[in-house]
């Protein structure tokens, strides 16, 4: 079932695509970072996003964090969608809608939301300062030059301890919750793209979650980033 979108929250996702929209007509062409974030069902994904944005966010400069629920949420809305591609200048909209289709190689029935969902991370990623967590950034922004794409991976015991704990389910529990979750992940990306969330060459940094803290992991994605002049 559908998500019931509650004032409150269509509020929020109003503000956000007001402050996108109004970002990018700012920008004029200035390609500012993005960082996408994939990782394995139970890794730290939304505190490492958190950590980095808190880091690199300074009086003159906010990072942004969003999550692939936010971005269908955000799909799933015409007057929205509309606003985004409106503040693209021409040709990099026509550019756009025919890299996507290249992109899918594959078209189900739910073909044009995902197409929506993938449109409307580039127009955010093109935005800069942003940090996008799930739906499958680094297949649909592969070739974006001021895109860093970092894989988060960890061995299975870390992932279903976490997922255990936060969920407060027993350890059978988590173990197939981590199963499903992770199949599903892929197999989503996959049905549209043809391409593996999993493949090591889509990512500029692969991090073992459960060898490194969510701390260092934002130092060697901040300094990587520094290294290739990114940041």
């Amino acid at each position: 079932m559908k998500p019931i979108i509650t004032p409150k929250i269509d509020q929020n996702i109003a503000f956000q695509v007001k402050k996108i929209t109004g970002d990018i007509r700012k920008a004029k062409g200035k390609h500012k970072p993005t960082i996408t974030i994939s990782r394995e069902f139970g890794c730290e994904g939304f505190p490492l996003a958190n950590k980095i944005a808190t880091r690199l966010s300074t009086g003159k400069t906010d990072w942004s964090v969003f999550s692939s629920d936010l971005l269908k949420e955000i799909s799933d809305k015409n007057e929205y969608n509309r606003e985004m591609l409106e503040s693209l200048n021409e040709s990099y909209r026509s550019q756009l809608q025919q890299d996507l289709d290249v992109l899918i190689s594959k078209k189900p029935s739910d073909y044009s939301r995902f197409k929506t969902i993938a449109q409307n991370l580039k127009i955010i990623g093109e935005k800069g300062n942003t940090i996008i967590v799930g739906s499958g950034g680094a297949v649909v922004a592969q070739n974006q030059p001021n895109f860093f794409h970092v894989r988060l991976t960890g061995n299975l015991q870390f992932r279903v301890n976490r997922i255990a704990g936060l969920f407060s389910i027993t350890i059978d529990e988590a173990a197939n919750l981590v199963e499903e979750r992770n199949l599903r992940r892929r197999d989503f990306i996959y049905r549209f793209t043809n391409k593996d969330i999993a493949d090591p060459s889509l990512y500029h940094l692969i991090l073992k979650n459960d060898f490194f803290s969510v701390d260092e992991m934002a130092d060697i994605i901040i300094h990587a980033m520094k290294a290739k002049k990114l940041l």
